[in-house]
């Protein structure tokens, strides 16, 4: 878990943001989820694009 961690903080996570969600089951394996919960936005997929389309050559 601690690489998956380590891994996930390497592309810009805090510590804070990282989160790890152990399941158990009954017949003794596991489930281990590592998962960057990043901040909400308010802002909107155009505003990140800067109000461009991708359109392709055609």
């Amino acid at each position: 878990m601690a690489s998956y961690r380590a891994r996930i903080v390497d592309m810009g996570a805090s510590l804070a943001d990282v989160v790890t969600d152990v399941e158990r089951n009954d017949d003794g394996s596991v489930k281990v989820a590592v998962s960057w919960v990043k901040p909400s936005d308010n802002g909107t997929e155009k505003d990140v694009a800067g109000g461009s389309s991708m359109k392709t050559p055609g």
